[in-house]
C-alpha cells in the first residue's frame, strides 16, 4: 500500500464517508460497552482513543511515513496518553502516578483477565480502562489507515470495527437484560441484541456503500479514458457530456427495488429468528468471558459451612476463642454473614449448584463499584472487622465475615493489596470470599487482617408476616423427605397449620412450633471437659440443660428421620397436644435450618440457609432459644448460628431463627398405649378394605388419581410445538438458498416479460450467458457477442448472438417472433444442459451466484448504462438525478402512506359508528 498524497474531491468525500461509518461503529461499541464501566470517564477514554487514532491515520496518509515510523508514533502515543486516559485516580501523588503508568502499560496483557474476574460495573478501578482504550485505539487506527491509504480496500474497516461492539458483549454481564430503559422509555429488547442488529445493519450498509463507491470510481476512470478526458483533477461527476453515466428514473426505481428487497430479506430473517426465539424462549443468561473465570473451583472444594457447623461447638478451643471482632459505628448491626447456601443436593446445602452449573445466585466476582442497596436507601454506616483466628470460617478460611447488607469493602494493613486482589463478592446473597491464585485463602487471611465494611442501614429484610407465598420453591422436589410432607399435612391442632401456599405469617408460626418440638444438642456423646476446659454443655448447664445425643448431618434421609420422630410422638399422644408434650426431634441449627428450608420449599417459598453470627439478640419469643449474640462485637465459636431466609412474591426476604429449645425435655412414648399382651382378633363382618391410596388422602398416588380426570392433550401440544420448531429451523436454514433461486426466477421473468422487444432479446442473450457462467464458463470480458459465442463454443449461442446483434443494431425493431425464438433457444439450452448433469450438479447450478458477480465489473456496468441510455434516450440531470430524486421519491411515498393511513382510520371510525347506531336501533 503506497500512500497517495493528492486529495481529489472524490477521494476526500470517500475518506469522510469511511470516517462516518467508522464513527458509527464506535458509537455502537460505546453504547454496548457502557454497562461494563457505567462511569462518565469511560466516554473520555473512548473519545480520546478515537481522536488519537484518527489523527495518526490522517498524518499517515498526508505525510510520507514508513510503516516502521508509523508504528513508533502509534506506540509512543499510547505510552503518553495511557496514563491520563485510563487511570484518572493516579494523580494524587508522584508515586501513584508511577504505579498508574506501570499499570497502564502492564494492563496491555494483564487487565483483560482482571476485567473478566471483577464484578460489574468497574468504573475507573485500577487500570481496567486499558482494554477499552486499546480496543477503540487499535481498531480505529487499523480501519482508517488501511481504508484511507488504499481505497480499493474500502471493505476492510468492517473487520476491525466489528470488535468494538463485540468487546462490550464479550466482557459484559452474563445475565441477559430483557429490556432497555431510557428515562421514561422502556424498550423490550436486550442491549446486546439491539447492538448486534445495529452492527449487522451498519456492516451491510457500509459494504454496499463501499462497493458502490469503488464501482463508481472505476466507471469514472473508464468513462474518462473512453472520452479522452484524462486531465488531472477532472471527475466523472463533472463530465456532463457523457449521457451514459447519468442516472435515469428507471435506475432510481431499480435501486429502490433492491433496497426494498434487502429490507424484506432482513424482515423475513427477523421473523424466522423471532419465531424460533418465541418457541424456544430466551435464556436469562449467556456464555461470556467472565462466565468461565471465577472462584467456583475453590468454593466447590470447600466443605459446606453447614456441614462443619458442629466443629465450632465440639472443639473447645474454637468454642471459646475469639474468631474476629467487629467495631461498628452503629450500636447494633444486625448480623455477620459467612456463607449463604441456596442449593441442596440431597446430602448437603451448598453455595454452588450441585449439577456443576452456575447462575446469578452462585456468582462470585470482583467488586470495583458499590454493591446495590437491597432496599434502595443510600444511608450506610462503617464497621471495622479484625480477624483474630484465620480458621473462623473453617479449616480453609475463604469465607469473609460481612456485616449486614454490605455496600463496599476497604482492606487495610500489610496484606491489603493481596486481600484486594483475592476478594470476590456475591451481589445477590451478600456473601464474600478471599481466594488467591493457588485457590485458597490460607496464605492471605491471617491473624490481624483488617478491613472496613460500609453497610447499608436498611438491610432489606422484612418480617415474615409481610410476605405472600410465591407458590414455587427453588429446591428439587425429589429431595423433599416423605415424612416432612406427611407431617405438614397432619398439622391441624394446637395452633399449628401447614399447607402449600400458606402465608408468611402462618409459616413463621409453623417454624415456632417446629422449634418448640425439637431439643438442642450439638453432639452424639456428652462432651468431657479436658483439664476443666469449657464445653457447650457447661455453658448451658446454668440454664437447666440436660444432655441428649444427636447425630450430625442434614441429608434428606436425616431430615426424614427427624420428621418421623415428630410424627411418631404426635400419633402417640395426639396432634392437638401442646408443644411441650410433642418434643421428639433432637439436633441443632444444622438439622433444624435444613428442615425449615426444605419445609419452606415444600409450601412454596424460595429459601436459603445462612451461616453467620448475630451481633445483637433478636426479639425474645415465648419459649424460644437462640444462639447468643457476639459479646461487645467479639465473636467466638459459641456464637456461630444458622438461620433461614424465605422470599415473598415481591422479591423481599425475611429471616427466621431455627434453633430448637431445651427447656422442655424429650417426651417418652406413653406406656399406657402399648398393645395388649393377650391379643384378641376382632373382625367386623361389614368391614371394607380401603386401598392405600384412599386410606391416606395425603398420598401422592391418591392425589394423582383425583387430579387425572379427563384426557390430557399435553402430548399433542408438545408434538405440535416440536413440529413447528423443526419447520422454523428448516426454513431458517433453507432461506438463503430459496433467496438465490427466487432471485434467478425473478431475473428471468423480468427479462422475458419486458415490454420492449429489443430488451427482451437482449435479456435472452444475458440469460443464456448467465446460465453458462453458472455452469463454469469464464466470465465475459470486453468481447463482442460473436467473439464470446466463439469462445464458449456452444452451438446454440452462435444463433442467439446473431439474433441479438440484429435486434440491437438492425434498422427495424425486432418482431415478436424474434423474441419467442430467442427465448426458445435459451430454454432448449437449459434443458439440454441439465440433461447432461447429475442431480447434485443440477442443485449446484441452481445455487450458483457467479452470474450475479459478473455485473459488478466496472467496465460492464459502464457499457450497460451507456447502452441503456442510448436505447431509451432518457437523460437525467446530474444535480437532481441522485439525491434530490431519491428524496422526492421518499416524500411522495411518505405522503401516500399518510393518506392511506388517514383513510384507514377514518373508515374504521365510520364503521364503528355505524355498528353502534345499528345496535342502538
Amino acid at each position: 500500500m503506497s500512500a497517495n498524497n493528492s486529495l481529489t474531491p472524490e477521494r476526500l468525500r470517500g475518506m469522510l464517508g469511511v470516517l462516518g461509518f467508522v464513527l458509527a461503529f464506535d458509537v455502537i461499541g460505546i453504547i454496548v460497552a457502557w454497562p461494563i464501566y457505567a462511569n462518565p470517564f469511560f466516554l473520555v477514554t473512548a473519545v480520546g482513543a478515537i481522536a488519537a487514532a484518527t489523527t495518526i491515520a490522517w498524518f499517515f496518509v498526508r505525510v510520507p511515513w514508513s510503516r516502521f515510523t508509523a508504528m513508533l508514533v502509534a506506540v509512543g502515543t499510547y505510552v503518553v496518553l495511557a496514563l491520563p486516559l485510563t487511570s484518572p485516580t493516579s494523580f494524587s501523588s508522584l508515586a501513584d502516578a508511577g504505579r498508574g503508568w506501570i499499570g497502564s502499560i502492564s494492563g496491555i496483557v494483564l487487565s483483560w483477565k482482571q476485567l473478566v474476574t471483577i464484578d460489574l460495573p468497574v468504573g475507573t478501578y485500577q487500570s481496567l480502562l486499558v482494554p477499552a482504550f486499546l480496543t477503540f485505539y487499535v481498531m480505529n487506527l487499523l480501519a482508517l489507515t488501511v481504508a484511507w491509504r488504499a481505497p480499493r480496500f474500502v471493505w476492510f474497516p468492517v473487520v476491525p470495527m466489528l470488535l468494538t461492539p463485540v468487546f462490550g458483549i464479550a466482557f459484559g454481564y452474563s445475565e441477559v437484560s430483557r429490556q432497555i430503559v431510557i428515562g421514561s422509555l422502556t424498550l423490550p429488547i436486550a442491549l446486546g441484541t439491539l447492538g448486534g442488529i445495529a452492527t449487522l445493519a451498519l456492516s451491510v450498509t457500509f459494504l454496499a456503500w463501499g462497493i458502490r463507491m469503488n464501482r463508481r470510481t472505476s466507471i469514472a476512470k473508464t468513462a474518462l479514458g473512453q472520452s479522452g478526458r484524462d486531465e488531472p483533477g477532472q471527475s466523472f461527476e463533472s463530465t456532463s457530456a457523457l449521457p451514459g453515466t447519468l442516472r435515469t428514473a428507471r435506475g432510481r426505481a431499480q435501486r429502490i427495488r433492491r433496497l426494498s428487497m434487502a429490507i424484506g430479506v432482513f424482515a423475513v430473517t427477523g421473523l424466522l429468528v423471532g419465531g424460533i426465539v418465541t418457541v424456544v424462549g430466551v435464556p436469562g443468561s449467556r456464555d461470556v468471558l467472565r462466565s468461565a473465570v471465577d472462584p467456583d473451583v475453590a468454593i466447590r472444594q470447600e466443605i459446606s459451612p453447614l456441614s462443619s457447623y458442629r466443629m465450632f461447638f465440639t472443639d473447645t478451643q474454637l468454642l471459646t476463642s475469639p474468631m474476629f471482632t467487629v467495631d461498628s459505628e452503629s450500636e447494633a448491626p444486625p448480623n455477620v454473614r459467612l456463607a449463604v447456601l441456596p442449593y441442596f443436593n440431597g446430602e448437603i446445602f451448598t453455595v454452588m449448584p450441585a449439577d456443576g452449573g452456575s447462575d446469578i445466585a452462585a456468582s462470585f466476582a470482583k467488586v470495583a463499584a458499590d454493591l446495590p442497596s437491597p432496599s434502595g436507601s443510600g444511608d450506610f454506616y462503617t464497621s471495622t472487622i479484625t480477624i483474630q483466628n484465620p480458621n473462623a470460617t473453617g479449616e480453609q478460611p475463604i469465607w469473609l465475615p460481612v456485616v449486614g447488607a454490605a455496600k463496599s469493602f476497604t482492606f487495610e494493613g500489610d496484606n491489603a493489596r493481596e486481600l484486594t486482589d483475592a476478594f470476590f463478592a456475591n451481589r445477590i446473597t451478600g456473601a464474600a470470599v478471599v481466594v488467591d491464585a493457588s485457590g485458597n485463602g490460607a496464605n492471605i487471611l491471617t491473624q490481624g487482617s483488617r478491613y472496613k465494611v460500609s453497610t447499608y442501614a436498611d438491610s432489606g429484610l422484612v418480617e415474615a408476616d409481610a410476605l405472600n407465598n410465591p407458590g414455587a420453591g427453588t429446591i428439587d422436589s425429589r429431595f423433599i423427605p416423605e415424612k416432612l410432607v406427611e407431617w405438614c399435612s397432619s398439622q391441624t391442632g394446637a395452633g399449628a397449620t401447614c399447607y402449600e401456599g400458606m402465608s408468611g405469617a402462618e409459616f413463621a408460626s409453623l417454624v415456632a412450633h417446629l422449634r418448640a418440638r425439637g431439643y438442642l444438642s450439638h453432639e452424639l456423646l456428652e462432651p468431657q471437659a479436658p483439664d476443666g476446659a469449657t464445653t457447650w454443655t457447661t455453658t448451658l448447664a446454668s440454664q437447666g440443660y440436660a444432655f441428649a445425643p444427636s447425630l450430625a448431618g442434614h441429608s434428606t434421609r436425616h431430615i426424614d428421620d427427624l420428621f418421623a420422630k415428630l410424627l411418631d410422638r404426635q400419633n402417640a399422644v395426639g396432634v392437638d397436644q401442646p408443644d411441650s408434650n410433642l418434643v421428639a426431634a433432637v439436633g441443632d441449627d444444622e438439622q433444624f435450618a435444613a428442615a425449615t428450608a426444605l419445609l419452606a420449599n415444600h409450601v412454596g417459598f424460595p429459601t436459603r440457609v445462612v451461616v453467620g453470627y448475630r451481633l445483637s439478640d433478636p426479639p425474645a419469643e415465648s419459649g424460644a432459644y437462640t444462639i447468643p449474640a457476639c459479646d461487645a462485637g467479639e465473636c467466638r465459636g459459641e456464637n456461630l448460628a444458622a438461620w433461614v431466609e424465605i422470599q415473598g412474591t415481591d422479591g423481599k426476604w425475611a429471616s427466621l431463627d431455627v434453633t430448637p429449645q431445651f427447656v422442655n425435655p424429650i417426651s417418652p412414648l406413653s406406656q399406657g398405649r402399648q398393645d395388649p399382651k393377650n391379643e384378641t382378633q376382632v373382625v367386623d363382618q361389614n368391614a371394607t378394605v380401603i386401598p392405600p391410596s384412599q386410606a391416606n388422602p395425603s398420598s401422592a398416588d391418591g392425589n394423582s388419581e383425583n387430579q387425572s380426570s379427563g384426557v390430557s392433550l399435553t402430548w399433542l401440544w408438545d408434538l405440535l410445538r416440536a413440529i413447528f420448531l423443526t419447520l422454523l429451523i428448516i426454513a431458517a436454514i433453507l432461506s438463503p438458498f430459496a433467496l438465490i433461486i427466487g432471485a434467478k426466477l425473478r431475473r428471468r421473468h423480468r427479462r422475458r416479460n419486458v415490454p420492449d422487444p429489443t430488451r427482451a432479446v437482449v435479456g435472452a442473450w444475458d440469460e443464456l450467458v448467465d446460465e453458462l457462467v453458472d455452469v463454469g464458463y469464464a466470465m465475459p470480458g470486453k468481447q463482442t457477442r460473436i467473439q464470446l459465442a466463439s469462445a464458449y463454443s456452444v452451438p446454440a449461442i452462435d444463433e442467439l448472438a446473431s439474433l441479438t446483434d440484429e435486434a440491437v443494431f438492425g434498422p427495424n425493431e425486432p418482431r415478436d417472433a424474434a423474441v419467442i425464438e430467442s427465448w426458445e433457444i435459451v430454454e432448449r439450452e437449459r434443458v439440454l444442459r441439465r440433461a447432461e448433469l447429475t442431480m447434485w450438479e443440477r442443485v449446484r447450478l441452481e445455487l450458483s451466484v457467479r452470474s450475479f458477480l459478473r455485473y459488478l465489473t466496472p467496465q460492464s456496468q459502464f457499457s450497460f448504462r451507456e447502452a441503456a441510455s442510448s436505447l431509451t434516450g432518457a437523460v437525467a440531470n446530474v444535480e437532481t438525478g441522485r439525491i434530490t430524486g431519491f428524496l422526492r421519491f421518499l416524500g411522495r411515498e411518505a405522503v401516500s402512506l399518510s393518506r392511506q393511513g388517514a383513510h384507514w382510520v377514518a373508515t374504521q371510525f365510520r364503521t364503528r359508528v355505524r355498528r353502534k347506531q345499528t345496535k342502538q336501533d
